[in-house]
């Protein structure tokens, strides 16, 4: 499903996502990126976790730069 269970900092049990593709348009790119960083500094306790939780590539309940490495590692180049 996209996730991998992972108890947080935070006590609760986040999980780890590999989705990637944020907006679900087949490629992960800058529009990504956009997205991500409308995320960014959210945590588990933020009224939009169950979207938000999609950027917590490494399931410690929180979104930030840790997250935006993993994600700007899968990035695809873009073409001019």
């Amino acid at each position: 499903n996209g996730n991998e269970q992972s108890p947080g900092k935070c006590g609760e049990v986040c999980q780890k996502s590999t989705k990637y593709d944020l907006n679900n348009d087949g490629i992960v790119n800058l529009a990504d990126v956009n997205l991500f960083n409308s995320y960014f500094g959210s945590d588990y306790k933020s009224a939009q976790w169950t979207t938000y939780k999609n950027a917590d590539y490494n399931g410690d309940c929180k979104v930030d730069i840790s997250d935006l490495n993993l994600l700007q590692s899968t990035v695809s180049p873009q073409l001019d």
